[in-house]
């Protein structure tokens, strides 16, 4: 009899300890809804006027023109630079894959046994050895002149440093100490130089 009335006796408090649990959580949640009510009506009163800044019209004007004078200008068309992509048909020898050609004409080149520095070396030409004289192609990666069967093929990751004598492209190759190979450009030299320039 004593067990049963105990057993009760812890039912009923903790029914009336969830009770008054959660009565306080009710309280409080309409209290915060109620805030926050309150709040954003508070906020938002039609009667209360909203206060505008108005500027002075030399001032926006000032605004505007340092705005203007942070963004660059564009540049006319003809200033823009770009590298040309060339669409051939033919097949060209010693390119695989989808390589961008951006350079088609015709060249010779040579080849020069010389230890100098490009800065310092002179073109006489009773010391150039030819090479091949044929078509030429300047790719995203390669410089390419053939002729037949004699393909020549230059990695332009490979050239260590080079430099233009008239329509000469004299180049040093890495790894390469003995000899300088020259290429003469025979059309469009200008084109050549601008994307030979732009792809290294």
């Amino acid at each position: 009899m004593f067990l049963a009335f105990l057993s009760l006796t812890v039912v009923g408090v903790a029914l009336l300890v969830a009770v008054v649990v959660f009565y306080s959580k009710k309280d409080v949640l309409v209290d915060t809804v109620q805030n926050s009510h309150e709040l954003i009506v508070h906020d938002h009163a039609p009667n209360r006027p909203i206060p505008v800044q108005e500027s002075d019209t030399a001032e926006k004007d000032a605004v505007r023109q340092q705005l203007k004078s942070d963004v660059p200008e564009k540049r006319n068309r003809e200033e823009v630079e770009y590298i040309p992509i060339l669409r051939i048909e033919e097949a060209i020898p010693g390119l695989k894959g989808r390589e961008l050609i951006h350079y088609a004409g015709t060249g010779t080149l040579y080849s020069l046994g010389s230890t100098a520095e490009l800065e310092k070396l002179e073109i006489k030409s009773d010391e150039l050895e030819l090479v091949v004289e044929g078509k030429l192609f300047l790719t995203s990666r390669y410089i390419i002149i053939y002729s037949g069967d004699i393909v020549k093929k230059f990695t332009i990751a490979t050239i260590e440093s080079f430099r233009f004598s008239g329509a000469h492209l004299i180049m040093k190759r890495k790894r390469v100490k003995t000899k300088k190979d020259i290429l003469k450009i025979a059309a469009d030299l200008k084109g050549f130089k601008y994307i030979l320039h732009a792809l290294t």
